[in-house]
């Protein structure tokens, strides 16, 4: 029955592998809100369907699927037909699969890529969901490390390619727009200020902001946000200081929008996170939050 659903979420981080961190999410109901990442967002749904948008198309990832979203790739999901879904996902920074990538392949000619958003690899999708159990039960840094190394290079070997062109320019005023709230996050700026900036009326702004980033203004505006708090938080700044100087109503506030784009709550995050800051975690080489998603 749906109301015997108990959503589930953790994230997951270690010393040994920088730039790396986890995600693992059980019987996930919710919707996630428009966002992107600055980093390779890969994952697998290791049951149920997920329905979900990137970069204007629509796709369906099932079991023994790959998902592939790309740095700064806007996509939104929830739950396919199923009503829910169990998904891993690996979230690794651009530096770090790249020099995986120049060691796989013994080439630093081009940036890497995923061209497909959504492949069939039943192996590669069963050593992706096993991953985060495997790490935790690992007895030492160095098998983490190479557990994590053979995913990710079965991962490039599989579905990388060299990304040799990039994008269209986005419109100039839609590029000062984005400027202006990153520079301004903090502060509440209005449709017109932005229009003005862009000198654009109001109505074609939005209609040009949409179309090049992939979300709404204000949407990017909490994009901006709340990837602004989790650096913060990487810091060790407490959570009600991070809601405040991000400029979040109150901590309840950041905690909702945090939750809709990266699926934890803020605690949850901070503790998965903490030996990045707490220098009296000797010996600690793990830390895996869990948290209700609905919280």
């Amino acid at each position: 029955m749906p109301g015997q659903i108990k959503e589930r979420a953790s994230w997951s981080a270690y010393p040994e592998l920088p730039g790396i961190e986890f995600f693992s999410g059980c019987n996930i109901c919710k919707r996630y809100d428009p966002h992107m990442h600055s980093c390779f967002a890969i994952g697998t749904v290791s049951a149920g369907s997920e329905h979900f948008w990137c970069s204007g198309a629509e796709y369906v990832a099932v079991p023994g699927s790959v998902e592939f979203i790309n740095p700064g790739e806007v996509h939104r999901g929830g739950p396919g037909q199923s009503g829910c879904w169990s998904y891993e996902m690996l979230y690794v920074d651009v530096a770090a699969m790249q020099e995986i990538r120049d060691e796989v392949s013994g080439t630093t000619d081009a940036a890497i890529w995923f061209p497909n958003t959504v492949v069939s690899d039943h192996e590669l999708a069963a050593s992706i969901a096993a991953l985060p159990r495997i790490l935790a039960a690992a007895d030492s840094g160095i098998e983490r490390q190479t557990r994590t190394m053979e995913v990710l290079s079965a991962i490039i070997a599989r579905h990388a390619t060299p990304r040799l062109a990039l994008r269209g320019n986005e419109p100039r005023g839609v590029r000062l727009a984005k400027q202006y709230i990153e520079e301004h996050f903090t502060a509440a700026c209005s449709l017109t200020e932005l229009s003005e900036i862009a000198n654009l009326s109001p109505f074609y702004f939005l209609r040009t902001f949409q179309r090049s980033v992939g979300m709404p203004p204000h949407a990017y505006l909490r994009q901006v946000r709340t990837m602004r708090a989790k650096q913060l938080m990487e810091t060790g700044i407490p959570i009600c200081d991070v809601a405040a100087q991000i400029g979040f109503a109150d901590q309840s506030h950041l905690t909702r929008q945090f939750s809709r784009i990266l699926g934890v709550t803020p605690g949850a995050y901070m503790r998965a996170i903490r030996f990045k800051t707490d220098s009296q975690c000797v010996g600690t080489t793990h830390r895996d939050a869990s948290a209700n998603a609905t919280n």
